[in-house]
């Protein structure tokens, strides 16, 4: 299960999530053969630090993994 909060604030924007990531890996036909825990950032900084985007569940854009 994935967690991400946001709370607007007089000084700002909070946000905080997990840093639990699940990578899938699918055969040709698309069923799951195997999937893994990693650590990364749910929290990205877009573009050039003027906007955050928060994600949480499958984020995909596309085929790409974000």
């Amino acid at each position: 299960m994935s967690n991400f909060v946001s709370e607007i604030l007089p000084e700002g924007i909070f946000f905080a999530a997990d840093i639990n990531l699940t990578i899938s890996k699918l055969d040709a036909q698309g069923n799951v053969i195997c999937q893994v825990q990693d650590h990364g950032s749910k929290i990205l900084r877009w573009p050039k630090r003027k906007a955050l985007i928060g994600y949480v569940g499958r984020a995909k854009l596309g085929n790409e993994s974000m």
